[in-house]
C-alpha cells in the first residue's frame, strides 16, 4: 500500500507518516504540486493526501490532473485548518473523495488512508 502526501508541513507529517508506518502503509512526501505531479507520473498511488495549507495547491486542478492519468488514484483525501472553510469548500466542489479539517486529519487521518486502502480492495 502506498500513499502520496502533498504537504510542506514537515513536523505534522512526520506525525502522520509514523503512525501509517506502524499500520503497514508507506506514505511518500511531496513537498510541492509540481513534486507531487512528478512522483506520480513516475509510480502512481493508491491514495493521495492534500495539505490544502501547503502553497500552491489548487485542489480542483489537482484532483482533475490525477483523475486523468492513466492510473489514476482510488482516493484523494484533502485537509486543512477548520478557519479555512473556504478551502475545505474548494476541496469538496473539486470532487476529493474525503475533506476534513486538520484537528480531524491529526486525530483518524490515518484511518481515514487506511480506509481508502480498504474500499479499493
Amino acid at each position: 500500500m502506498r500513499a502520496l502526501f502533498v504537504t510542506g508541513d514537515l513536523m505534522f507529517s512526520s506525525h502522520i507518516v509514523a503512525q501509517a508506518k506502524a499500520r503497514g502503509i508507506a506514505i511518500e512526501l511531496a513537498l510541492s504540486p509540481a513534486a507531487l505531479r512528478e512522483k506520480f507520473a513516475a509510480a502512481p498511488a493508491a491514495v493521495v493526501v492534500l495539505d490544502l495549507n501547503t502553497a500552491a495547491i489548487d485542489p480542483a486542478e489537482l484532483a482533475a490532473w490525477l483523475r486523468s492519468q492513466p492510473q489514476p488514484p482510488g482516493a484523494i483525501l484533502a485537509y486543512a485548518p477548520h478557519v479555512h472553510a473556504d478551502r475545505l469548500a474548494e476541496a469538496r466542489a473539486a470532487g476529493c473523495d474525503q475533506v476534513l479539517t486538520r484537528g480531524q486529519f491529526h486525530e483518524r487521518g490515518v484511518d481515514a488512508i487506511a480506509a481508502a486502502f480498504d474500499r479499493q480492495a
